[in-house]
């Protein structure tokens, strides 16, 4: 109930404020024009394959290399699941 309270107030400070965005007033105080934030967020919206790719490939090198067991459960199940062992007999496995 405290936040729609809140979400109001914002809602007529931009309008007296004549913001069109309800981040505006967040531009204007960091001191940039939203047009620089629109070129920004479609920069990293079109980079995200390349990025999400790359991420992914060097996460498979990882879970790959002996030691993977130690970067975490996730990890560990997606290393099992690789060399199509049921979950938690990697460590065994290997041994």
């Amino acid at each position: 109930m405290f936040a729609n309270t809140l979400a109001k107030d914002k809602e007529i400070s931009d309008r007296w404020r004549g913001f069109r965005d309800v981040a505006d007033a967040r531009h204007l105080a960091n001191r940039v024009e939203r047009e620089v934030v629109d070129a920004l967020v479609a920069a990293v919206r079109a980079a995200y394959p390349r990025l999400s790719h790359r991420y992914y490939k060097l996460k498979a090198q990882m879970v790959r290399q002996d030691g993977a067991e130690t970067l975490g459960p996730q990890c560990a199940a997606a290393a099992c699941a690789a060399e199509g062992l049921p979950l938690g007999r990697r460590a065994r496995h290997r041994a």
